[in-house]
C-alpha cells in the first residue's frame, strides 16, 4: 500500500466530527495546500466568507482563535507545522489534503478558496511565470491541472522551474508528483472522469504503484479497462498502454486483436512474446527484428526500443543467437531512454552485464 491506509481512515472520521464551520477551514487549508502563517489563512476566510452561500454555519475568526484551532487539530493529527523558505507555517495533514481538496470541489467551494488564496499569497505570479519556488507550490500547480482537467496546462508544467527549497513533500519526480495528488487516495470514478491525455497519466501512475494491493489494483484495472475502451478510438495510445495490464491478466488473444486493430508497432512485440509461449524461439525473434526496422525508419535514429514489457526479451534472445554486443547494447539504449521514469534502469543495466 503506498499510504497509510488505516491512518487516513481515522483522520477522516476525525475531520468529519469537526463543527461544520471548522470544516470549511478545513477545507480552504486543503485548498490553500502551501504551508500558511495564521495571518493569511485569516485574510483567506475573510475573503470568501460574503461568498460562500452559507454565513449561518460559519462566522470569520480572529487571528487568535485561528490559532487555538489550529493548535487543536495538531493535536488531533489533523494539521501541521511546516518550515518552507525559512517561513512557518500550516497545512493540513497529508493523508487528509487531497480528501478535503475533493470536498470543496464537490461542494462547489474549491475555486472560491483558491482565487482568494491567490489573492492574499500572490501565488497566481508563479503559474504566469511557470516557476515555482518549492516543490509544494509546483505540486498545488499539478493538482488543479488535474482537478480542472487542464490537458494545456498540464503540457505547460512539464516546462516549469523548480527552484532550490525545502518542501514537506520532499524530493520531485513525475511519478511522485501524480501520485501525491491523484492517489492520495485513489478514486477511480475521478480518475475515470479526466480526459484521455491526463487519464492515461493518472491511471498508469496509480497502477504501477499498486501491484502489492490487490483488491486496489483489481479495482483500478477495471476502471481502466473501460477507460481505455471508451477512449481508445481518439488516443490510440491508449491501446499500448492498456496491453501492458492485459497481458499480465493472461487475456492475450484480446490484446492481439486489439493491437491488429491499430497501426501500433507494439504489435509485433506482442505477437513476438505470443510466439515465444508457443516454444517459436526463432518466429519471435523475426517478429521483433521487423518492429525494430520500421520503428527506425518511422524515428529516424538508430537506437529505439519497444514500450511494452514483452520488449524485454528481445535483446535475450539475441544473446542466445550469438548477435553482435554493438546491436544489443544499442537496442538496451534506446529502451532505457524510453523506459526513463517508469521502469528501473537496473534491469537493462543487468542485460548489458550478461
Amino acid at each position: 500500500m503506498l499510504f497509510d491506509e488505516s491512518k487516513r481512515k481515522e483522520l477522516i472520521s476525525a475531520y468529519r466530527s469537526l463543527p461544520e464551520g471548522e470544516q470549511i477551514i478545513y477545507r480552504a487549508l486543503a485548498v490553500v495546500f502551501v504551508p500558511v502563517p495564521t495571518i493569511y489563512l485569516t485574510e483567506i476566510m475573510n475573503a470568501v466568507k460574503n461568498s460562500l452561500g452559507f454565513p449561518h454555519k460559519w462566522k470569520a475568526q480572529t487571528i487568535h482563535q485561528y490559532v487555538l484551532i489550529l493548535k487543536r487539530w495538531e493535536r488531533a493529527e489533523l494539521a501541521e507545522r511546516c518550515m518552507e523558505l525559512h517561513s512557518e507555517g500550516w497545512a493540513c495533514a497529508r493523508l487528509l489534503t487531497e480528501v478535503a481538496a475533493r470536498d470543496a470541489i464537490d461542494r462547489g467551494e474549491y475555486e472560491r478558496f483558491d482565487e482568494a488564496a491567490e489573492k492574499v499569497l500572490r501565488l497566481s505570479i508563479r503559474e504566469r511565470s511557470n516557476a515555482y519556488n518549492t516543490v509544494t507550490e509546483y505540486l498545488r500547480a499539478v493538482r488543479k491541472v488535474f482537478y480542472r482537467g487542464d490537458v494545456p496546462g498540464y503540457e505547460r508544467l512539464s516546462a516549469a522551474e523548480i527552484y532550490a527549497g525545502t518542501s514537506r513533500y520532499g524530493q520531485l519526480s513525475e511519478l511522485h508528483s501524480i501520485l501525491q495528488i491523484v492517489g492520495n487516495p485513489v478514486e477511480s470514478d475521478r480518475l475515470s472522469s479526466l480526459p484521455p491525455r491526463l487519464g492515461s497519466v493518472a491511471f498508469l501512475a496509480t497502477l504501477r504503484t499498486s501491484f502489492d494491493d490487490p483488491d486496489t489494483f483489481r479495482n483500478l484495472f477495471a476502471a481502466f479497462d473501460a477507460y481505455c475502451t471508451k477512449h481508445r478510438a481518439t488516443r490510440p495510445s491508449l491501446v499500448a498502454e492498456w496491453s501492458e495490464f492485459a497481458l499480465l491478466a493472461g487475456r492475450m488473444e484480446e490484446v492481439l486483436r486489439v493491437l491488429g486493430e491499430t497501426n501500433l508497432l507494439e504489435s509485433y512485440s506482442v505477437r513476438a512474446m505470443d510466439a515465444l509461449l508457443h516454444g517459436n524461439r526463432d518466429r519471435a525473434l523475426i517478429l521483433y527484428e521487423e518492429g525494430i526496422k520500421l520503428m527506425r525508419s518511422a524515428k529516424g535514429r538508430r537506437k529505439v526500443g519497444y514500450y511494452s514489457w514483452t520488449g524485454i526479451f528481445y535483446p535475450i534472445l539475441l544473446l542466445a543467437a550469438n548477435a553482435p554486443v554493438k546491436k544489443i547494447e544499442d537496442y538496451l539504449e534506446g529502451a532505457r531512454t524510453l523506459f526513463s521514469g517508469h521502469t528501473s534502469p537496473a534491469s537493462f543495466d543487468l542485460l548489458h552485464y550478461l
